[in-house]
């Protein structure tokens, strides 16, 4: 009967092969009973080890295998396989979960009133749909048979639609069960090949938009992360205008310093950032007079994973990709150095079209000042009043002053420290960017003139993911201590950026 089932491997050893299954993991048998003729979805979850999932017609007999699938993660962080056998006959079916020896699994049956399994896996045999009408696509146990820029783990079914005059398309989609995220694929009437897919995007709920496609035929992918089944649906609307930073066309600039708001409503994408794909874009220009050090900064809405690239300004089209990052927690932060003189193209992506922020930091380049001792106030390396690029390593240095954004109870000092020294002659905005560096940083501003300073509101900052510390302040005219030390007592290699700019 359907319902949901626990299994331990326990001491469990290989006793049965199938196709999918590693050479490293030992099974359990279940039994299948079918009655009537019947679907049954199997799903076979487990966290966080990764198992297979097998069916076959005989026990023991690896010849009458009726289906196989290996697990992949999903958004919620375990390991699914998911088989779906379709009209089986009345009788008992022996299921094999393989898993690592002691490992528990957690496994999902369903009984369904029997079906056939989808017949448009290929361009050739797309199922036709209808705009504004929802469709269900069972992406389970289907076959990747389309090269897409947004390729994942789960194959794809294949949808038609045609256009009888220009118009703007929109395609949102989702998972029924949450179990993978839907991965879409919009594609031309030639469909096959990388040349044919017009855009594409891999999220937990799509949201596809083309603009002003001509008439003529199309042609959707619909793919996931992992098995499941996805709920779509085509819309059109009159070809619309776009807007003025669609593109590389003729983009706004940028001042730096100052932020600019994005609205990536009904904007495309049309400018390919090789560290994120199927995103929409923003594009601006940024003018620099001289051989100069570039921070970009964008600032993402809750749940939304962006990137940010430069590109050279190739007139009136984004030239060679000179940077580009990615990351799903705000800030999002590039930085470049000793970029020549001359037009840049600022690129900005979110993946789901949600409102961010881009600011530019820009300074003279300036070469990187190597940290050595510095292990107290008296020793502090005088930051230019412009900024600059530092570099260190605390791992050979003392504890001498404590942080209060420090993890819970620490010896007096806390981890290792290094000090530099920020005099300020009037009020100014200050970044301090340590992305790059190889520990658990703590970085915290302290204000003077006394050694070593008090600590500011909101000015200490533990970088314990990759993006390491960060801050962004406000500061008064006097000096300050900037006290680079480690998160919890860590200590390592470390990188400071600084840029200045009006308040």
């Amino acid at each position: 009967m359907s319902g949901t089932y626990v299994s331990t491997a326990g001491v469990a050893q290989r006793d049965h092969s199938a196709t999918c299954s590693r050479v490293d993991t030992v099974d359990v048998v279940g039994a299948i009973v079918a009655g009537q003729r019947a679907a049954g979805r199997r799903r076979d979850r487990t966290q966080p080890e990764p198992t297979e999932l097998a069916l076959a017609g005989q026990c023991g007999d690896a010849s009458t295998e009726l289906g196989c699938d290996a697990s992949v993660p999903t958004q919620t962080g375990e390991n699914v396989s998911r088989l779906w056998l379709r009209s089986l006959a009345p009788g008992a079916y022996p299921l094999y979960l393989f898993a690592p020896s002691a490992a528990t699994q957690e496994v999902s049956l369903n009984f369904r009133p029997a079906s056939t399994a989808p017949t448009n896996e290929t361009c050739g045999s797309a199922q036709d749909v209808a705009l504004g009408t929802h469709v269900v696509a069972q992406v389970v146990g289907v076959t990747q048979d389309l090269e897409s820029r947004c390729s994942v783990a789960v194959g794809e079914l294949v949808y038609h639609f045609t256009l009888s005059q220009t118009r703007d398309v929109r395609v949102f989609a989702t998972s029924i069960d949450g179990v993978g995220q839907p991965s879409l694929s919009l594609r031309d009437a030639g469909c096959i090949g990388f040349g044919a897919e017009l855009t594409c995007q891999t999220s937990p709920a799509v949201s596809l938009f083309a603009r002003a496609l001509p008439a003529g035929d199309y042609f959707l992918a619909v793919a996931a992360t992992a098995p499941t089944e996805v709920d779509f649906v085509i819309e059109d609307a009159p070809p619309s205008a776009a807007p003025p930073d669609e593109d590389c066309s003729s983009p706004q600039s940028l001042t730096p310093g100052v932020g600019q708001a994005l609205d990536f409503t009904d904007h495309v994408d049309d400018v390919s950032l090789s560290c994120l794909t199927g995103a929409v874009d923003a594009v601006y220009t940024l003018e620099l007079a001289e051989q100069s050090d570039v921070l970009l900064v964008q600032r993402l809405s809750a749940g939304d994973t962006g990137a940010v690239g430069l590109t050279k300004d190739a007139a009136g089209s984004c030239g060679a990709e000179l940077a580009c990052q990615r990351a799903d927690t705000s800030p999002l932060r590039l930085r470049k150095h000793a970029l020549a003189a001359g037009t840049l193209d600022v690129v900005a992506e979110s993946a789901t079209a949600s409102p961010a922020e881009i600011t530019a930091f820009v300074r003279p380049a300036s070469p990187t000042t190597l940290v050595s001792f510095a292990d107290t106030c008296a020793q502090a390396i005088q930051i230019p009043a412009e900024g600059g690029f530092f570099q260190g390593n605390t791992a050979n240095a003392t504890a001498d002053y404590d942080a209060g954004c420090d993890y819970g109870v620490q010896p007096p000092g806390g981890g290792a420290d290094q000090m530099l020294k920020l005099s300020l002659s009037a009020s100014k905005r200050v970044i301090f960017d340590m992305q790059g560096s190889g520990y658990a940083t703590l970085l915290n501003v302290r204000k003077g003139p006394a050694c070593p300073g008090s600590e500011l509101p909101e000015a200490c900052s533990v970088g314990y993911s990759e993006g390491r510390s960060y801050l962004d302040l406000q500061l008064d005219a006097g000096d300050y201590f900037v006290q680079i030390d480690g998160y919890n007592r860590a200590s390592g290699p470390w990188f400071l950026d600084v840029f200045v700019s009006a308040p």
